[in-house]
């Protein structure tokens, strides 16, 4: 997902996570806080950066395990690719301004008369 040939040359090149991985500063601290008060985090959407340093959007699935004591043991989860729907989203938002625009350089009377007709 990330373009690594194996998860072996992903470990060995990424060594720090929030700092390699994470396009927007903002997205660390949310995650971070949202494992702190929560433990879980569900379908949080993020951009993240590939091996040949391009961006893509990812949503996360991430729980706290912690031990009898409460003490964090580790993290685990999974991240989606999703950039595919991102851009698809982001490609409707702006057909719907464009259609938005148009429908308001169209003077009122026009309209009013064909829709008359």
């Amino acid at each position: 997902m990330h373009g690594f040939s194996s998860p072996e040359e992903m470990k060995s090149a990424i060594k720090n996570i929030f700092k390699q991985l994470y396009v927007k500063t903002e997205d660390i601290e949310t995650i971070k806080r949202l494992l702190k008060e929560h433990d879980i985090i569900k379908n949080f959407e993020a951009l993240q950066y590939k091996k040949d340093g391009t961006n893509m959007w990812v949503s996360l699935n991430i729980r706290t395990i912690r031990d009898e004591n409460g003490k964090v043991l580790y993290y685990t989860g999974y991240a989606e690719d999703i950039t595919k729907r991102k851009e698809a989203e982001e490609n409707l938002k702006r057909i719907r301004e464009l259609k938005s625009s148009i429908l308001r350089a169209i003077p009122i009377q026009w309209l009013v008369l064909k829709i008359a007709e």
